[in-house]
């Protein structure tokens, strides 16, 4: 068959030029239109003398079968003509005509008058290197990158030590892949990670108590700037037994984790120098790490921890929590305290609602003194509770520098939490108590895991 502007192989008869058109140095087997390719294009007077299938495949060459001048083809073999096939000019390059003023751009790009449209880079976005914008820039995308779709619900992973987000449809790996832009380089993950912690908010959830302690060990924890929580409007009789509950829970994590502190300090034996009398004795050197630190070092020590146990139970949750992001200061009288600031519509909105008298009552019985900034409405008021988010900035500087660590903690173990409950509940070992609290957790996969039962120190007694 000849040459047919028609062919949609051939393109533009404009390209079939006798000067163009090239014979193949041998026949080649044609499966269809076009040629097999493992065919070689041999000839001398092709420009680009390469193999067929490179040719073929970045569309610079294309074949057509042809009669072969006379000569009968064999049935199942036939002849081709290779043509090259230039792109367009590109018409940029053009001093005259409407694209004049593009010419000296386009020149300078390409430093040759006559090029193809596919190679011309003028007109064309030059993106500049990631590190070379400005800073101010780069967190701007590293917020866009690192935010997530809503409040991040930490849930410690079933086997090893990572945490997921309970509030993602596929929870698990959820904050892994969010994450994944902090292991480009040193560089980038020293300018991302602060933004994450600071653009994103966590709700208190079971593990987020664990979560914050992990945090503490990698040095993280003072990124931390918004944690959202829900006040449940209960009656006021469930004071004591909250109070109660968060007495036996402190007890036992202060235990647990004098237990991991002793192991932390570091004993060394005397060293006598050879040859002389002299001797050092080294005593015991006391870890400095605060114990939210020595924690959070390893999956075992944060799931054998309490507050893994305790923070199951919705009653208590919230409160661990709070523990940890309340700081220390020292009033003008020169006596130390600690406050938790929290943004409310109102200050008098907890002694306003009876059902919303226990909360303060409690931070008083954990000796901690409630602060309030005002004129903020409540995240969601729903049926039976409210949500509000406590925000790092209302804490000024004290958050960043001693949060978890060892003076906040020794001033929390100043305050005798059974000294109050009994001054607020004189009548406590006689209060109808229940024997265990139990709840169930679900594994990272959704599905139900195992239920789990927090018994009630000396027992429980009925109303």
């Amino acid at each position: 068959m000849g040459m047919n502007s028609n062919n949609p192989i051939a393109g533009p008869t404009t390209h079939a030029t006798n000067t163009e058109r090239m014979k193949l140095g041998t026949s080649i087997s044609m499966s269809g239109p076009i040629a097999s390719a493992s065919a070689c294009c041999r000839s001398t007077d092709c420009p680009h003398s390469q193999s067929f299938e490179l040719a073929h495949s970045n569309s610079d060459h294309f074949f057509e079968l042809q009669d072969c001048g006379g000569i009968e083809p064999d049935a199942t073999l036939s002849q081709g003509i290779c043509y090259w096939r230039r792109p367009p000019w590109c018409s940029n390059w053009k001093e005259d005509g409407p694209n004049a003023k593009k010419y000296e751009d386009c020149f300078k790009h390409r430093q040759a008058e006559e090029h193809s449209v596919h190679d011309c880079t003028s007109g064309r976005p030059q993106f500049h290197q990631f590190m070379e914008l400005a800073p101010e820039l780069r967190e701007r995308i590293y917020r866009f990158i690192l935010a997530s779709d809503g409040p991040i619900n930490p849930h410690l992973c079933d086997t090893k030590l990572e945490f997921h987000d309970d509030s993602q449809p596929r929870r698990h790996g959820a904050i892994g892949a969010l994450l994944r832009i902090t292991r480009v380089s040193k560089q980038v993950r020293e300018e991302s990670l602060p933004v994450f912690y600071s653009v994103n908010t966590f709700t208190i959830g079971k593990d987020t108590a664990t979560y914050f302690d992990r945090l503490e060990h990698l040095g993280r924890f003072h990124m931390i700037r918004h944690v959202r929580f829900d006040i449940d409007m209960r009656k006021e009789s469930s004071t004591a037994l909250t109070l109660r509950s968060m007495n036996q829970f402190i007890k036992e994590a202060e235990a647990y984790e004098d237990s991991l502190t002793l192991k932390d300090q570091t004993i060394k034996e005397p060293v006598i120098f050879p040859g002389t009398e002299h001797h050092l004795h080294a005593q015991s050197i006391v870890t400095k790490r605060s114990a939210a630190a020595i924690v959070g070092e390893s999956f075992a020590s944060l799931t054998d921890h309490p507050q893994y146990l305790a923070g199951g139970v919705s009653e208590l949750s919230a409160l661990i929590v709070l523990r940890k992001l309340k700081t220390t200061f020292s009033s003008s009288s020169g006596v130390q305290t600690t406050k938790l600031v929290l943004p409310v519509p109102r200050a008098d909105i907890f002694t306003q609602y009876d059902s919303l008298k226990w909360f303060p009552t409690v931070c008083y019985g954990l000796g901690i003194d409630l602060h309030f900034v005002e004129n903020i409405p409540f995240d969601c008021a729903g049926q039976g509770f409210f949500t509000l988010t406590w925000h790092q900035k209302y804490q000024k500087k004290d958050f960043a520098s001693k949060a978890l660590g060892d003076a906040s903690n020794d001033m929390v173990r100043h305050v005798d939490v059974q000294s109050r409950l009994l001054e607020l509940f004189p009548d406590l070992e006689s209060m109808p108590r229940p024997r265990v609290n139990t709840y169930y957790r679900y594994g990272c996969d959704g599905e139900l895991r195992a239920w789990y039962s927090v018994p009630t120190e000396g027992g429980g007694i009925r109303g």
